[in-house]
């Protein structure tokens, strides 16, 4: 009964994988030149040499279409298969092969349990090596199941990343799950299903073939029949007392075997229990194999997805010279992003050999040179920033506005400046803003007066900016860690920082932000994020608690 539906499932594999039609739809190609006969209705032929007629050479014949606009393209069916594609995708190429090993496996292993499966039919014993025989079988049309699966569910994934990074005039207009598709998972359905019926088989037949044997081994003979056989003649009292103790001495020897041949630790079930450790000795490995493949090919899908969110966007990173704009730039990079970096030191932006372009201009100009090269911004990663400690009374009036003009003006003048980027998405109802920020930007700490009042003035803008242009679909985001480990410090620190976030965790969270698109996040410890509410609910505790902390501080030394 079982040996139909697992051929059919081999059957639906090899259909499905020997096919190419696992995904259909249709596509907007060019009308090929001049459908027409030349000089028809939409075509006309024009020779340069007219004097060359006798020879009627037609290879410098020049051909026009007189149809424009939609009326040039046409809607042509595709099909692709795991063996032919329209498009190669290099990204993708590793776990397009995965896929069709995972594939070729699941046939093997249902081409396995096939063989085993008619060799169990054909003879008709119900000895205990045939239940093996069942066993063997459920466990590999679950494993083949599982890899059937496990392939589907990838190159479905595949399909779709490749159609959302593909170029616009290769993206099929319409597009679903073809026959070979379907095929492919009616086979997991039938694997799954004979699994089901071979494991029941196995159970009912082992439980049947236990009880037996309990039986033949339970049943004694009657101590009359031990005795005398069938027949029991009379005899005299005496000697029947003697057969009697006789028969009985025979039942309590009967009934020790019994239990020995019963006991766990007889040879028997010793040997069974040996089988059952190999078997589950072989099994383990197969499911820590299992859920490792699991686990990578979600980390695959999870970066082919942050992939696609940035694959061919055009990025602004400003501040690329940093530790956290250089790993910016590196996650971006990798995620396919064409890349404009800015900074101040050439020669250090020269060094980023993964950027497209390099621009070393003032930021209202910046805007200009993006646009004019591109076209478009995507993306903008707002991260320039100036660092300064020291008391409100030893910081000069001049080094407030050089910190407001590096941490506030830079974002907003790139921003929404003379010729700007924020216009260009507006008019494209598409894009990302991210502002890297710091929680000073929720609340102030002691000797960062000016550093905190231009991270409050960027958060107070990008916040109103959001709601703006949020009917623009246009995505404001805000990424606020504590302090960055960060080497480049202005010459008033007393020292350097050797605490904080690692640029590296920050970078991988900015690509989070762009690919969910989230619009706020905090990148601190429990007691940050704590003293956000508390000033929020309870601001004299905070400003007690503040001005406690001052007491302790540290000399500064004067500005230089």
């Amino acid at each position: 009964m079982a040996l139909l539906p697992i051929c059919l499932a081999l059957a639906f594999s090899l259909t499905a994988v020997g096919s190419s039609h696992w995904c259909e739809g249709t596509r907007r190609v060019a009308k090929p030149l001049c459908q027409d006969h030349p000089g028809e209705l939409h075509c006309l032929l024009f020779i340069r040499n007219s004097s060359s007629r006798k020879r009627d050479n037609r290879s410098q014949a020049v051909q026009y279409i007189w149809e424009t606009g939609d009326d040039k393209f046409i809607q042509r069916r595709f099909h692709v298969g795991l063996w032919q594609s329209c498009e190669e995708s290099l990204s993708s190429t590793g776990v397009l092969w995965l896929s069709i090993t995972a594939e070729v496996l699941n046939i093997l292993l249902i081409l396995t349990s096939t063989i085993l499966l008619g060799s169990r039919m054909s003879y008709h014993s119900s000895g205990f090596h045939w239940l093996k025989v069942d066993a063997s079988v459920a466990i590999l049309m679950v494993l083949a199941g599982l890899l059937g699966m496990v392939a589907h569910m990838m190159y479905a994934t595949i399909f779709q990343i490749s159609v959302s990074l593909g170029p616009e005039d290769w993206r099929p207009q319409t597009w679903d799950y073809g026959w070979s598709y379907c095929l492919a998972w009616s086979s997991f359905a039938l694997c799954m299903a004979v699994s089901v019926m071979a494991m029941s088989r196995y159970t009912a037949a082992r439980l049947e073939f236990t009880e037996k044997q309990r039986l033949q081994r339970g049943i004694l003979p009657p101590m009359h029949e031990c005795l005398y056989g069938s027949a029991a003649p009379t005899l005299p009292k005496r000697d029947q007392e003697w057969k009697w103790l006789h028969a009985a001495k025979q039942v309590i020897i009967l009934a020790r075997e019994n239990n020995k041949a019963n006991r766990t630790d007889s040879p028997e079930n010793m040997h069974g229990v040996n089988k059952m450790g190999v078997i589950a000795v072989l099994i383990l490995p197969l499911l820590l194999l299992g859920i490792s493949g699991l686990l990578f090919i979600y980390q695959e899908v999870s970066r082919l997805w942050s992939k696609s969110a940035v694959q061919n966007k055009v990025v602004v990173i400003t501040d690329a010279i940093s530790g956290l704009g250089k790993e910016c730039a590196r996650v971006f990079h990798t995620g396919g992003a064409r890349l404009v970096l800015c900074g101040k030191n050439w020669e250090r932006l020269e060094n980023l050999y993964d950027a497209l372009i390099s621009v070393a201009d003032p930021s209202k100009d910046v805007a200009k040179e993006v646009l004019d090269c591109y076209g478009c911004v995507d993306i903008l990663v707002n991260n320039a920033s100036m660092k300064v400690k020291g008391p409100a009374h030893k910081i000069s009036l001049e080094l407030d506005k050089k910190i407001m003009d590096a941490n506030y003006f830079g974002p907003i003048t790139l921003t929404k400046g003379h010729v700007t980027l924020l216009p260009n998405m507006i008019s494209r109802r598409t894009g990302q803003i991210v502002l890297v920020n710091n929680i000073q930007g929720k609340f102030g700490i002691p000797f960062r007066t000016a550093y905190a009042a231009s991270k409050h003035a960027a958060l107070g803008f990008f916040d109103c900016l959001r709601a703006e242009v949020e009917e623009y679909d246009v995505v404001v985001s805000t990424v606020s860690p504590t302090f960055i480990r960060s080497y480049h410090v202005y010459p008033v620190f007393f020292r350097k920082l050797t605490y904080g976030v690692h640029p590296v965790d920050v970078a991988e969270e900015v690509m989070r932000t762009v690919r969910r698109k989230k619009q706020e996040v905090f990148m601190a410890n429990p007691i940050p994020k704590a003293a956000v509410y508390v000033r929020t609910f309870f601001p004299e505790f905070f400003f007690a608690v503040v001005a406690c902390g001052v007491k302790e501080r540290l000399n500064v030394p004067e500005e230089g």
